[in-house]
């Protein structure tokens, strides 16, 4: 359903020299293909090898009257990535179990990991301290860098690290920069079937128009995981708040806003939020 069939004539590349060639009727993305169609296996291969955020939708070969090699691909990058530089985050769910508090785990964050993330190139988006949905002794380490994963392998010893969730932006954020307004900051975790994700992406988009001017508040980043090959995957929306007062007032969104969530909610299978503040460093 999300992909139609259209005879059209589209660059093909090989060794990233374009050329004019006719193409017959070929899958392409319904809303618009930033990427080209590709008809040979091999240029198709190292289309996606050189995009990370291609996504590969792989067709029945058509009829012998389509002079296509193999079977037809279709790659498109994901929407957001247009003209953009690709960066990985990276959130790490961290515990101190020798306290009831997060104190000495804020303290080696900034004073020992957050140094050590840096000379590998990465930055720390930010470190947020629950406020309900994380125990008391748990903290939220966001870290991103523009190429790469950095490698945390025995950084967080004498603490327990309990999960790490690897995400790609979507539709936002545009700002890789640490966050810096103090506040309230929601994490909202949705369980999504991975052919959803940019629609729900451009939903949220949508509802956002309307939905940041009628309330004190920011959406920081609307995330995915960045394999889609599963059928089912996480995403994850932050969003920051004034207080908890402007959090329970934007309950009731502008009619823009409420019609685009209403549709984003039927493409998510749960939602599990989580509020927290940030810890200034």
């Amino acid at each position: 359903a999300r992909f139609d069939l259209k005879p059209a004539r589209h660059n093909l590349y090989h060794s990233g020299t374009p050329r004019k060639a006719p193409v017959p009727p070929v899958v392409t993305n319904a809303n618009s293909c930033p990427m080209p169609i590709w008809c040979n296996m091999r240029e198709a291969a190292r289309a996606v090898a050189r995009s990370v955020f291609a996504t590969l939708v792989v067709q029945r070969p058509f009829p012998r009257r389509a002079p296509l090699e193999g079977l037809c691909l279709v790659c498109y990058s994901a929407p957001t990535s247009r003209g953009m530089s690709m960066h990985h985050y990276c959130l790490h769910l961290l515990k101190d179990p020798n306290r009831a508090d997060a104190t000495d785990l804020v303290r080696f964050l900034n004073g020992s990991a957050r140094p050590a993330l840096e000379k590998q190139g990465a930055s720390v988006f930010g470190i947020f301290h629950g406020l309900f949905g994380l125990a008391s002794n748990e903290l939220y380490l966001v870290a991103n860098s523009e190429d790469h994963q950095p490698d945390v392998t025995g950084l967080f010893a004498g603490f327990s690290l309990l999960d790490s969730v690897q995400l790609v932006p979507t539709v936002r954020p545009t700002d890789h920069s640490p966050r810096q307004q103090p506040g309230l900051y929601v994490f909202r975790w949705f369980s999504v079937h991975t052919r959803d994700i940019d629609e729900i992406a451009a939903l949220s988009d949508a509802a956002w128009k309307t939905f940041e001017g009628g309330f004190d508040t920011q959406v920081q980043g609307l995330f995915a995981e960045p394999d889609r090959s599963q059928e089912q995957g996480k995403m994850l929306l932050l969003t920051w708040y004034k207080n908890l007062t402007v959090w329970q007032d934007s309950r009731k969104p502008p009619p823009e806003a409420t019609e685009n969530f209403a549709k984003r909610h039927q493409l998510t299978l749960e939602a599990r939020p989580v509020a927290t503040r940030l810890v200034m460093n």
